[in-house]
């Protein structure tokens, strides 16, 4: 159990990390969703 729960940090603190990505002015941030997607999202709220 307890190879179980250092894996699941170790898988967590993997996806945080590969899914920071850094704006064009520099700054760091934290993408769940690719920038095209929540475009779209977007496109589709204002067209409903």
């Amino acid at each position: 159990m307890i190879m179980f729960n250092k894996f699941l940090l170790l898988l967590s603190s993997c996806l945080v990390l590969l899914s920071c990505a850094t704006t064009p002015m520099g700054r760091t941030q934290f993408n769940i969703m690719p920038d095209n997607e929540v475009r779209q999202m977007g496109l589709q709220a204002l067209t409903t």
